[in-house]
């Protein structure tokens, strides 16, 4: 009903302020459309702008070119490869024997819109042209289907039989402008997109809703049946009734709900509907839209539904369909199209969708602009390219073979991910980005679509407000001057639209609510008067119970005028009674209390309930008493006001009354104060105890709720009852503060005590979930080879059918179903069943083209033998050389590189630990000295050489040989070490640590760890595995690494050495431990310095360096190197730097 015709019911006033309602929405409805104007206005100059920016690509048509063949063809498809295309076709061959490239392709440059014949050069693989001629000459029917792109390659399909299945390939690499030749065996790869984009779900009898009508429930928003003779959509839950929105008749008129089937899906508010009635061939498919409450039937949707970006809505062979419930269809007889491609734009304004007829090879090219929300123009050809400047070529092939083709030359938006067309890179638009702002123009031009709509769009101006604020949200520069300044006016259609949502449903829902309020203060009017009437009053309390009804009563009457679309001369009518009424009865109260025991009652309240008092021993028994003194204090105030206002004509008699009602209320008041008091002591002592006992209650529920919460669904639900628990009781503890701190803590240690329950859980079933995806992975390979063995489909379903292992992956997906993970589960599921299809299509491959055994295939009357191994790439020596070698066939090629050749002398080794001068024991004795722990020998130490043997299979060792030998050589160098005590440390470590030692600056510190060490042997001699030797070296480590950037002298790779080194040398004592080839040298040069008579000088410039111990390091090293190099020595660097530290500090005789 509009509030147009609601007007007309109103009487009076109602009626004028009726109209004036209709008014308001009317007013914000033409302010709505204004709003609207101008944000058309704005978003011009918003979309010039940013043509301005990002320069601006239009659908045109540039011209028309011919191209010629060298024969009388049908054109099928064409194919861009940088700025040349191939053109595909086919030509009646009449009496020629054979089919050469030329018969079915040319090759045009396409440059400055013109097209120049080419050599057919980049189609020249020796292998293709065998192939090619082999396709023609073995099919006989064999024709030029079209080019097809999927990834970096491009096929090259041809059809061989009757049906459009019925084809080979040649497949090809593009690489840039050129393409490589792959292999004509990729047929299986030539698959299209999905042609639905959404998921049917079949109704079920759960959905079925039975009674005179029955119909089957979708969602609960739309319920459809076939039932009565016809198809019937209806939008009400409603089986009294079998009328609908939408209904046809069904050919058999007999049948009931479950005859037929029905599928559907929802895509925001539309829902597709996709049901077969009973005994009919063809599915019929339906649209319906939520908001409309409209119902269009889609048959083409039988063919393809693609969803159209940002959710907007559907495209399919010959139309589409938008949320808002706008749609167009376009009168094409094209035949079956199936959805072949999507292309968009590099600003995301514009995505062409293709449609393919694979039997005629006609394209259907829709391109659908998201700001628009529309198609243009359908373009229909039987071939189409793209190149990167956006320009596409397109034709249209006649029925009659000719040598002249027309070619349409368009320029399109779809450019390549390189072109750029930006001219104002500076600019505000710019770094905002075109994509951004194309999206923010699409959504501020589906606002201005729907204030366009009329009133039967359900929620139309809830939808606009959302919409608007979504925006406001959403981008941030809508205020700026380069943005359009659009903010302002979506602020207002919001604004707008907010007020006439509620407007426009006001008028019905205010009239039905007044007079729903005037019926019941109508029905309580009439009762309490009656009531009053046939009542004989006893007591004051009466009185005053009367007359409080109707105050209230009088006060609620008033209350009804402030009404809008209010009946006045009703509510005159029962104010009048009440009035009326309680005249009348106030003289008779009049007449009651002059009577001496008119208050006796409320005097014997009083001291009933003072009496009372004395006996209160819990808190909830001095609250019922305090509720009692309450009671009578409402009713004595009640009884001065209704005294106060009634009309007494002995000024003596109204005070002598007062006077006594003061009296009696100075009593109650006593009464008050002392029960306050009482309250309070009961409340101190309870309220601890049963707070007490609430948290203990609290910690056992929490205890036991995690011990059963055994899944995150279960954690949140059982959090979410403690929290509760918590909330009530700080509502009841409220007046104690010293209780909330505690019960702010305890939901602190609750929500994470369920928190970390909730992410062990979750932690646990995605790993259980992980392992089981894992585990049907590797039976799915396991199953995918044994079915590629069988020789016969029914092997193939037997097996599919019975083995254990098929049914352990079913299991598996159960499994992960019942853990929550239905992804894994269904890609489980569906490699399974894409194993099987492949495992057939093989089969039948092998079948149709392998005769006598699986290595021969025949081509006509030719048989040629078949390499079925896989190819494999290896590396071989040869003839003294390596080359690169596929297995299976005669390819070599000689591997080339310095590198490895320079590595000649090892490519006879087998095994990378063993040499022509180290044998297998010895390296592997060589890589364990590393590892064995010290005191190991015998029988343990040969467990622990096998146990490595084992892990290092790849290495061929022989048990019984490398292990035995292996074992000797490790017994023999475990003594070595052991008897060479540390010098096992580097000799730069030692001498790192002994330089630290003596020059660090901690003095304090290093008596202090020393001393440490110390007490810490007396502990590792006692218990040998204590732990505490680690700890004691990371703090040693850190000091060194501290030393080591001040005295940056050593490389920072021996800083872990050093550190435990020198933590063992200084359990053991302060001398530090020297090499013999250091002590040679130490001596050997000490003696070259005496016999050049040097050694005075040496130890004068170490005396003058001792503030510069850094440079003295460097200094002493200079000489020994000097000394080494004279006297032809050759020694190790390593030991120089031991020496050189022993020089430095001057601490032989001590450390030797």
């Amino acid at each position: 009903m509009s509030s147009t015709e609601e007007t007309t019911k109103a009487p009076g006033d109602a009626q004028s302020g009726e109209a004036l309602e209709s008014g308001t929405y009317e007013i914000l409805k033409g302010r709505l459309a204004k709003h609207s104007d101008e944000l058309k206005r704005r978003l011009a100059l918003l979309n010039a702008a940013r043509k301005e920016v990002f320069g601006s690509i239009e659908n045109t048509l540039l011209g028309s070119e011919r191209i010629l063949t060298d024969h009388n063809c049908i054109p099928r498809d064409m194919i861009a490869v940088g700025d040349r295309f191939i053109f595909g076709y086919n030509v009646h061959m009449g009496l020629k024997t054979s089919v050469d490239l030329g018969d079915v392709f040319s090759i045009y440059e396409f440059r400055e819109r013109k097209f120049n014949l080419l050599s057919l050069d980049i189609l020249g693989d020796a292998k293709f042209t065998e192939d090619f001629q082999d396709l023609y000459k073995y099919y006989k029917n064999t024709s030029f289907a079209k080019f097809t792109v999927i990834g970096p390659f491009l096929y090259m399909i041809f059809r061989v039989g009757r049906h459009v299945s019925d084809i080979k390939t040649f497949k090809w690499l593009m690489e840039d402008d050129a393409i490589t030749y792959v292999d004509n065996r990729s047929d299986h790869e030539v698959v299209y997109p999905s042609q639905q984009d959404f998921i049917w779900t079949r109704a079920t009898r759960d959905d079925h809703r039975a009674g005179v009508h029955p119909h089957i429930s979708i969602m609960d928003r739309v319920f459809v049946e076939t039932v009565g003779g016809d198809l019937t959509i209806k939008v009400e839950d409603n089986t009294e009734t079998g009328r609908g929105i939408y209904a046809e008749p069904v050919d058999n008129k007999d049948q009931t709900l479950d005859d037929a089937e029905t599928y559907y899906t929802a895509i925001g508010n539309i829902i597709i509907l996709k049901i077969r009635p009973f005994q009919e061939k063809d599915f019929r498919y339906f649209v319906f839209n939520e908001k409309m409450q409209r119902v269009l039937r889609l048959d083409s949707l039988e063919q393809s539904g693609i969803l159209l970006p940002d959710n907007q809505g559907l495209i399919f062979p010959n139309g589409y369909y938008l949320q808002s419930g706008e749609y167009k269809t376009f009168d094409l007889d094209l035949g079956q199209m199936i959805f072949a491609h999507r292309l968009s734009s590099t600003n995301g304004e514009d995505h062409l969708y293709t449609f393919h007829n694979l039997e005629t090879g006609v394209y259907l090219l829709l391109s659908y602009n998201i700001i628009a929300h529309g198609v243009e123009t359908p373009v229909v050809c039987s071939g189409y390219s793209h190149f990167e400047t956006g320009e596409m070529v397109l034709f249209k092939a006649e029925e009659e073979p000719k040598k002249n083709h027309v070619i349409q030359i368009w320029q399109t938006p779809y450019v390549g991910k390189d072109y750029v067309a930006t001219k104002e890179s500076d600019s505000l638009l710019f770094k905002i980005g075109n994509k951004e702002i194309v999206r923010c123009m699409a959504e501020c031009q589906a606002i201005i679509n729907l204030i366009a709509k009329d009133e039967s769009y359900s929620s139309l101006y809830v939808d606009i407000a959302k919409s608007a604020l979504y925006i406001l949200d959403t981008y941030f520069w809508l205020d700026k001057k380069e943005g359009g300044e659009i903010r302002s006016v979506i602020q207002e259609i919001r604004e707008t639209a907010t007020l006439t949502v509620a407007e426009f449903e006001k008028v019905v829902r205010i009239r039905r609510a007044t007079a729903d309020q005037i019926g019941q203060v109508s029905e309580r009017t009439e009762k309490l008067i009656k009531k009053i009437v046939y009542s004989t009053f006893s007591e004051m309390s009466e009185y005053v119970d009367a007359l409080s009804e109707l105050r209230v009563l009088r006060g609620e009457i008033i209350s009804l005028k402030e009404l809008r679309y209010t009946d006045l001369t009703s509510i005159d009518a029962m104010e009048k009674q009440v009035r009326e009424q309680s005249e009348v009865l106030s003289g008779k109260c009049v007449e009651f209390l002059l009577d001496p025991k008119g208050l006796d009652p409320y005097k014997a309240r009083v001291a009933e309930h003072t009496r009372a008092i004395d006996g209160v021993d819990r808190s909830s028994v001095g609250k019922e008493v305090a509720q009692k003194l309450a009671g009578v204090s409402r009713d004595l105030d009640l009884l001065i006001e209704i005294v106060s206002n009634l009309k007494i004509d002995d000024p003596t008699k109204s005070t002598e009354i007062i006077d006594t009602i003061s009296t009696i209320y100075s009593t109650v008041n006593q009464a008050k104060s002392r029960l306050t008091n009482r309250l309070k002591e009961l409340q101190s002592s309870e309220g601890t105890a049963e707070f007490n006992s609430q948290l203990k209650l609290l910690n056992q529920s929490s205890v036991n709720y995690l011990d059963v919460a055994d899944s995150p669904e279960k954690c949140e639900e059982y959090l979410t009852k403690l929290m509760v628990h918590v909330e009530e009781l700080e509502g009841k503890f409220a007046d104690f503060d010293d209780f909330l701190p505690k019960l702010t803590q305890k939901r602190e240690e609750l929500f994470e005590a369920f928190e970390s329950r909730k992410l062990a859980l979750m932690e646990k079933r995605n790993k259980r979930a992980a392992s089981l995806f894992g585990a049907a992975e590797r039976i799915l390979k396991g199953v995918k080879n044994a079915l590629g063995r069988f020789e016969s489909v029914s092997e193939i379903n037997g097996y599919i059918a019975s083995n254990i292992m098929v049914e352990k992956v079913r299991d598996v997906a159960e499994q992960l179903v019942a853990l929550g993970d239905s992804v894994k589960a269904d890609e489980v599921e569906s490699q399974l069943k894409s194993i099987r299809e492949e495992a057939v299509r093989q089969l039948k491959d092998r079948q149709e083209l392998f005769v006598d055994g699986a290595d021969v295939i025949r081509f006509g009357n030719h048989s040629f033998s078949v390499n079925t191994h896989q190819l494999d790439l290896s590396v071989v020596q040869k003839e003294g050389g390596l080359y690169f070698h596929l297995t299976g066939t005669d390819f070599w090629q000689p591997f080339d590189d310095p590198e490895i050749n320079d590595l000649h002398d090892v490519w006879e080794l087998e095994s990378p630990a063993e040499s022509p001068v180290v044998y297998k024991a010895e390296y592997l004795a060589w890589m364990l000295l590393r590892e064995l722990p010290p005191g190991i020998a015998g029988k343990e130490l040969l467990e622990a050489v096998r146990a490595a043997m084992t892990a290092r299979y790849q290495e061929g060792y022989t048990k019984g040989v490398h292990d035995e030998d292996a074992t000797k050589i490790l017994a023999k160098l475990l003594d070595m070490r052991a008897s060479i005590d540390l010098l096992t440390y580097p000799p730069a470590a030692r001498a790192l640590a002994t330089l630290y030692w003596h020059l660090t600056e901690d003095v304090q510190g290093r008596e202090l760890l020393g001393s440490r060490l110390k007490h810490l042997n007396h502990i590792v001699r006692v218990y040998e595995g204590s732990g505490a030797v680690d700890a004691f070296t990371g703090m040693v480590r850190e000091s060194l690494t501290r030393f080591a950037t001040q005295f940056p002298l050593f490389d920072s790779a021996y800083i872990d050495a050093a550190a435990a080194y020198l933590t063992r040398e200084i359990m053991r004592g302060d001398a530090f431990i020297i090499s013999s080839e250091a002590e040679e040298i130490y001596k050997a040069f000490n003696d070259s310095l005496r016999e050049k008579r040097a050694d005075r000088t040496f130890r004068e410039t170490l005396e003058s360096l001792k503030g510069d111990m850094a440079g003295a390091l460097i200094l002493v090293r200079e000489w020994i190197t000097a000394w080494n190099l004279s006297a032809g020595a050759a020694v190790e660097e390593a030991f120089l730097e031991e020496t050189a530290v022993l020089l430095l500090l001057g601490n032989y005789e001590e450390s030797r």
